[in-house]
């Protein structure tokens, strides 16, 4: 690609992400336009259907409860409730799974799930893998993607690669954007609480004879506070790091005849911020991260038992960072501490680019089995820089799958296996195992095994300082047993799980990549789902053991113990929650990160059919903890907004 032709890509997206802002203007104009046309949606959404459907675990549509894998989901009528202002806070309420981020919303975070590396937990936008070769195969979306644009998260715990590809040996997190159904209507909500945090979002949705729609936009932005901490780092300047975030999403798809569909969807996020490497009281380093995600996608019902499925998506990621510093001579002080002259300027930058070809198919078999089966090709870009300086890396990858599910009597079965091949890196055959007995018409046994590879990003395979051309993919084995509970409202799951990889990936003490070794982790996790006097309450408890065996220490910045109760009551106009999150102490390098307890309240209004009226607080105690060493985390935060549906 040409340089004019590059820079002219580039310009068009910033415009694009720019442009958004104008964008949620015109929304709210076209918002009152159609409210003389479009009938008001109901707040509630039918209520919550009674029984709530899944796909993930074995990809065709299952209750919950009858799921063989653990599995969670975070429902459109939860998400709105709450109205948390990012991914990484609906998240981190959920069974099993810790965050870490450098700083308060916006800045790098990173996502672990029973105990597994950030990079083993696969991350899927309306069926897309996000991941970042770039880097270290993180999700940036994960600090990016806005709640407000989001139908549903479907979560399963555990090994589950088999069925979805590399990277989701610790688990995977299917996220649905907003699909447009019945009427045309419209919407917007604005939102404001400390430390001056605003947030600004429009939507119009809808659904016309074979047409559906869906388009939102939002954006936020913040003030912050230094995301470094000054009292374990002097070095740091100790000045405000914001954030500011422009996101918008697009669905629109057309069926014809009575057995087809065709589709399209776009995620777009420019997010600009500030953070601290504590290189001393006058650095200032911003950094910026761009990404899209496109997709054309078909559907074809070939017979009653036949589904199939093609997709074509590209995804591009941008990250770039830049460093400055003030004039410092080298005689001056700060804090009886001496500052020599610096370099004023160092600029870094990374870039991501996946295409892939998705084709997927579901068939019935009979009345109680079915099957799936499908095959994936794709291409992977990887562009690193520093300086003007910069070196680029790609691949092609491959995949072939298969799986059947079914009953026979009290027997639930499920049967995956899957071929991947990365480039030269490696190649594998992973495969699932799956097996649950109703004991009574509510009680069951569940347990499963499995195996899974990861190749190294290229990144970690080919950074000319970092990188390690002979690195080995990592290999996992994990299994599964437990015990489920399911009756009316009430769901008590207990299972025990341990899992077991060699060659895993880290860093050496000279920064390179390299195979250090073995880790495991073995632990009991505890799910209840019930409602008491009206309430709906749902707590969540994991014990663990995230071990690097070869080191013999614990996995960094991952806790022995955590767990989260939620509760929550609708009355009427009124819903009220609130939420308490225990993690335990955790290791990172030579640090010790003390335990810590958060809790939180939001409250909704429903005032009428068309407006409501919320508010939160986060961080209630005004709690200090950390996530990372040396880096702060957002203090007690109260907030306010309005939502306007018409």
């Amino acid at each position: 690609m040409s340089d004019k032709k590059f820079i002219a890509k580039r310009s068009l997206f910033s415009g694009i992400c720019r442009g958004a802002g104008f964008f949620l203007s015109g929304m709210g104009v076209l918002s009152m336009c159609l409210v003389s046309v479009a009938w008001a949606r109901e707040d509630s959404v039918a209520e919550e259907e009674l029984a709530t459907v899944v796909v993930t675990a074995s990809r065709f549509q299952e209750q919950e409860e009858e799921a063989l894998s653990a599995t969670t989901v975070i429902t459109q009528q939860t998400i709105r409730n709450k109205q948390l202002a990012d991914l990484a806070s609906l998240l981190r309420s959920e069974a099993g799974i810790e965050f870490d981020r450098m700083g308060g919303p916006g800045m790098v975070t990173s996502v672990f799930m029973r105990g597994s590396n950030a990079n083993r937990v696969l991350v899927q936008l309306d069926g897309v893998p996000v991941t970042d070769g770039s880097v270290m195969g993180s999700a940036a979306i994960l600090s990016q993607l806005q709640p407000d644009q989001i139908d549903r998260i479907e979560i399963v715990r555990g090994d589950i690669s088999a069925v979805y590809g590399m990277g989701a040996a610790g688990g995977v997190i299917r996220i649905f954007t907003k699909r447009g159904e019945g009427r045309p209507s419209a919407g917007l909500f604005a939102e404001y609480g400390s430390r001056d945090t605003s947030r600004l979002g429009a939507r119009v949705s809808g659904q016309s004879d074979d047409t559906r729609f869906a388009l939102t936009a939002s954006r936020s932005d913040t003030r912050g506070f230094s995301t470094m901490s000054s009292s374990e780092n002097p070095m740091v300047n100790p000045d405000r790091d914001g954030n500011e975030n422009v996101t918008v999403t697009g669905n629109v798809s057309c069926r014809f005849g009575a057995d087809g569909e065709l589709g399209m969807r776009l995620y777009l996020g420019d997010a600009r911020y500030d953070y601290d490497i504590g290189g001393g009281p006058d650095e200032v380093n911003t950094g910026r991260n761009r990404q899209w995600i496109g997709a054309v996608y078909g559907k074809k019902r070939f017979s009653p038992d036949w589904l199939s499925a093609l997709t074509l998506s590209r995804m591009d990621i941008r990250r770039k960072y830049e460093t400055k510093y003030g004039i410092v001579r080298p005689s001056s002080e700060w804090n009886g501490m001496v500052f020599p002259l610096r370099d004023p300027n160092g600029k870094s930058d990374s870039r991501a680019r996946t295409s892939l070809l998705q084709w997927h198919n579901d068939v019935v078999l009979s009345g109680d089995w079915t099957a799936t089966a499908g095959v994936e090709a794709g291409h992977e870009e990887a562009e690193s820089g520093k300086d003007g300086r910069s070196s680029v890396w790609n691949r092609d990858r491959y995949s072939l799958y298969g799986g059947i599910s079914g009953k026979t009597g009290a027997h639930d079965w499920q049967v995956n296996v899957r071929y991947d091949r990365a480039g030269q890196a490696d190649s594998a055959v992973s495969g699932y195992l799956g097996y649950g007995h109703a004991l009574t018409p509510v009680w069951k046994l569940v347990g499963n095994i499995s195996t899974s590879f990861l190749v190294p990003t290229l990144y970690q395979q080919y950074n000319p300082v970092y990188g390690n051309r002979n690195l080995k993919a990592e290999k996992t084995r994990a299994a599964e047993v437990g015990v489920q509970y399911a009756s009316a409202e009430t769901r008590v799951r207990l299972t025990a799980f341990s899992w077991f990889t060699r060659d895993l990936i880290d860093f050496d003490s000279a920064l390179h990549y390299v195979n250090i070794g073995k880790a495991r982790n073995r632990g009991l996790e505890m799910v209840l789902h019930t409602v008491l006097a009206g309430m709906d309450v749902n707590t969540s408890l994991t014990v663990q053991q995230p071990e690097d065996v070869s080191a013999e220490t614990v996995l960094a910045r991952r806790a022995r113990r955590l767990g989260t109760f939620n509760v929550s009551k609708t009355s009427g106009r009124w819903y009220a929650g609130g939420n308490v999150q225990y993690t335990g102490e955790r290791v990172d390098g030579s640090h010790r990160l003390p335990a810590y307890w958060l809790a939180s309240l939001d409250v909704r209004c429903r005032i009428s059919q068309e407006v409501s009226v919320y508010g939160r607080i986060e961080n209630l105690f005004d709690k200090d903890y950390e996530t990372v060493y040396g880096y702060n985390q957002p203090g007690r935060g109260i907030y306010v907004g309005v939502d306007l549906t018409m």
